[in-house]
């Protein structure tokens, strides 16, 4: 099963940008104006087998090049990808933060005896 040239173009849009939503990446590959028609178009490209066994293929490829860039020469690539590495096994780290409040009331009894 052979991808179309517009599905090839969506798959490697969506690969290539994996923040933009699958919406997005059909309104460009596809010309669609409207977000509407545009999902319709992404959900249907995004349930056929061979778009589905094109993208995981590239994941897999791109997983494994994450794990051998962890062990490259350069302090700062192998850094970034060992981060990379655990956010996606472990999750991102939680950070959390301590507030402490204070409050102070006052009770002003104005009245003259």
């Amino acid at each position: 099963m052979k991808l179309t040239r517009k599905q090839k173009a969506f798959a490697d849009e969506l690969l290539n940008n994996p923040k933009q939503s699958a919406a997005r990446a059909a309104m460009k590959t596809y010309n669609v104006k409207d977000l509407n028609s545009a999902a319709v178009q992404a959900h249907q490209n995004l349930m056929k087998p061979n778009v589905q066994i094109y993208m995981s293929e590239h994941i897999d490829k791109a997983k494994n090049r994450i794990v051998t860039l962890v062990d490259s020469d350069k302090e700062d690539i192998a850094l970034r990808a060992s981060d990379s590495l655990l956010d996606r096994a472990l999750g991102k780290a939680t950070q959390t933060i301590n507030q402490q409040s204070t409050s102070v009331n006052i009770n002003l009894d104005l009245t003259n005896n």
